[in-house]
């Protein structure tokens, strides 16, 4: 125990910067544990699309969205969300609602707006749409 206590005293900034990433590991994990969004595969996607009837909400852009997306998706932009603009998806309340972005940040940040608005299940697609690509799963190009 004296070695330990003489390692942190002689490294102080080292020793600080490994308990700022351990309390910084166990927040991210408690915060993931509590949160009432999963986050799933490509595959998964594609069950709750055909097993549940799943809605996907496409948080990208319109341009980017327009370059590719997933069939029956329905583009929303951040912004519309965050200014509770989002009547066209009162219908879907009691269906599994998948958010998907171009890397899945935004739609875990993004989330808790549906789920304070009763939306039971949601769903974030893991790494977003590249994850999506790079697996060569359909993509819808709208040419315009």
């Amino acid at each position: 125990m004296q070695e330990i206590i003489d390692f942190i005293s002689n490294h102080l900034i080292i020793s600080s910067i490994w308990l700022f990433l351990l309390i910084s590991l166990l927040v991210i994990s408690i915060n993931k544990s509590f949160s009432k969004i999963k986050i799933i595969e490509c595959n998964e996607v594609i069950e709750l699309m055909n097993k549940q009837d799943a809605i996907i909400i496409d948080l990208r852009p319109y341009q980017e969205y327009c370059k590719g997306h997933i069939l029956g998706s329905i583009n929303l932009v951040i912004d519309d969300i965050k200014k509770k603009n989002f009547n066209i998806l009162e219908k879907y309340k009691i269906k599994p609602v998948i958010l998907i972005c171009t890397n899945a940040q935004n739609a875990f940040s993004i989330s808790s707006y549906f789920t304070k608005n009763n939306f039971n299940k949601v769903y974030a697609l893991k790494d977003g749409i590249a994850n999506w690509n790079n697996k060569h799963l359909p993509l819808i190009i709208d040419k315009k």
